[in-house]
């Protein structure tokens, strides 16, 4: 009892001491983790998911600036990196807003948006964005790696001094777009290019520059820029047959008026009486003929991936510029058969959108595949029909060759039978029955022995037992009986076949008749006799 009620007090003394001391510790703990933590800067890759912030050049519903972030999404928000990655986008909208003043305000916003979140990756579309975060890149994402994409007129004097920059530039490949224009209209003369003042614009006029001397003996270039749209819209009226509009961006006229690519093109499209040509993907099918086009959403995906190898633990220096855009030869059907464009000119490899759904197009899959399995069937058709008529040869053949050895075997001067390892007659010739006096039917499964006479089935029986140990035994004689019990006497060669024991399977033999011989013989005998008789009979009367 008195243990016990010790025991108890130790037990009432701890949990007093819990309740009285513990308790308000772990509360004040609490406390600080709520009141503290939330103040600080926490990086999401302790905490949770790791934070991208996209950062746009250009406004939200800009077809150009979705295409990039359905591009970024594809790569980002897919499979198990989706789960670990928080995505933040921002819309700087410099098409439509711009200037000093507007962008030390977008500055001051993100400065004091974004003041307790720390990134982890900070991915920028295009040059005003690209610039913005180079500008600005110690106050707002100190030690922050940066992959850019949609960057034009890129050079690696942009990122110089800052070690954890890399991206994909946008390489519009003016050259192959001027080129495969002329290709497909050989009789142009002039190339109008139409662009605007913005940033974008002026870095394609630049590009374009840089191209002329390669076509200064083809073709004339005209520049139509610093204008009020309806300007423009009544000069692109008045662009000459022969004549090909390079359209590079039309986003803002000189009057600050903002017009979305789709409008823009809009607007030319319905003015121009001459193809228009371009460099990216966005206006295919809004009224441009084609060209090498630049694809918004690769140019995503692209950033995104090189972003996603950085967040892994991959290292920004390792993960080198992509200078070369992923851009694909692009056409509208309608526009090349409007202007009668040289179809058959195209590059091999062209994508070619609105062509007519003709049948093949709208079951070439199983067209293709129905064409295989027939093609396949068909060889294995002529296959067998090629088998078959071999064949046929080689069963002909052999037919003629057995008809041969048999008509050999069957009419052969001399008898033949073939007997098992119990002296049963399993086959013999024509010429062994004729002899015999039965038809084969009659001789074939009956012992050998039925048909000799009873001394030479007893010298067949030991000559046998020893042949089974021997290849072959030559010059035995036998005393054979016919059908009507004559007799006659056959020489015989006999030759075994063995299986792989070494063990008789059958013996081979090979009779001929020497009843003559046997006569001829006698004969012999009988005159040599009477000559000896009569030699006897002179010398007895020459000694009388």
């Amino acid at each position: 009892m008195i243990g016990s009620r010790s025991k108890k007090s130790e037990e009432t003394f701890f949990s007093l001491t819990i309740t009285h001391y513990l308790l308000p510790i772990t509360f004040l703990l609490l406390f600080f983790i709520f009141l503290v933590i939330p103040n600080q800067t926490v990086s999401a890759g302790t905490f949770g998911k790791k934070k991208v912030l996209v950062l746009n050049s250009y406004h939200e519903g800009l077809s150009w600036t979705d295409n990039i972030v359905k591009g970024i999404e594809s790569v980002l928000k897919s499979g198990s990196s989706g789960r670990d990655i928080e995505l933040y986008f921002e819309y700087m909208d410099t098409k439509r807003y711009f200037g000093e003043q507007y962008f030390q305000k977008l500055y001051e916003y993100y400065a004091g948006k974004y003041r307790k979140t720390r990134f982890d990756m900070v991915i920028v579309t295009d040059n005003d964005a690209f610039d913005f975060a180079r500008e600005h890149y110690q106050e707002l994402f100190p030690a922050v790696p940066i992959v850019f994409c949609g960057v034009n007129d890129y050079n690696d004097s942009m990122i110089k001094g800052y070690d954890r920059i890399t991206g994909v530039a946008e390489d519009t490949d003016v050259k192959s777009t001027i080129e495969i224009a002329l290709e497909l209209h050989p009789d142009t003369s002039r190339f109008v290019v139409v662009g605007d003042n913005t940033t974008t614009g002026i870095a394609m006029k630049n590009q374009v520059l840089e191209v002329l001397p390669y076509f200064r003996d083809r073709v004339r270039f005209v520049f139509l820029e610093d204008f009020d749209i309806r300007e423009l819209l009544s000069k692109v009226r008045e662009v000459p047959p022969h004549s090909i509009i390079l359209l590079t961006v039309v986003n803002r006229d000189s009057k600050g008026n903002f017009f979305p690519y789709e409008e823009s093109l809009n607007l030319i499209y319905h003015a121009s009486k001459v193809p228009i040509y371009s460099f990216w993907d966005f206006y295919l099918g809004g009224g441009i003929e084609g060209g090498m086009l630049t694809s918004g959403f690769q140019q995503g995906s692209s950033s995104a991936q090189m972003a996603l190898r950085i967040l892994n633990g991959e290292k920004v220096s390792a993960i080198p510029i992509m200078k070369k855009s992923p851009n694909l030869y692009m056409f509208d059907y309608r526009e090349l058969k409007r202007f009668k464009a040289r179809q058959s000119h195209l590059p091999s490899d062209a994508v070619v959108i609105g062509r007519p759904d003709t049948f093949y197009s709208r079951y070439k899959q199983f067209i293709l595949t129905s064409s295989a399995i027939i093609f396949v069937l068909t060889l294995i058709i002529v296959g067998l029909l090629i088998n078959n008529s071999l064949r046929k040869k080689y069963e002909r053949a052999l037919r003629e060759s057995e008809e041969k050895y048999r008509d050999l075997y069957d009419n052969a001067p001399d008898m033949y039978h073939l007997i098992d390892r119990n002296g049963v007659i399993i086959d013999c010739n024509d010429t062994e029955a004729k002899m015999l006096g039965y038809r084969k039917d009659e001789i074939i499964g009956r012992p050998i022995a039925d048909f000799l006479t009873a001394e030479s089935e007893k010298t067949y029986e030991k000559e046998f037992a020893v042949l089974k140990n021997h290849a072959a035994m030559y010059g035995l004689e036998r005393e054979f009986v016919r059908k009507d019990s004559t007799t006659f006497p056959v020489i015989q060669n006999a030759f075994i076949e063995v299986d792989e024991k070494g063990e008789l399977l059958r013996a081979k033999t090979i009779g001929r008749d020497i009843t003559e011989s046997k006569r001829v013989e006698a004969e012999l005998r009988r005159s040599r006799e009477e000559l000896r008789n009569l030699s006897a009979h002179i010398q007895s009367a020459r000694e009388d």
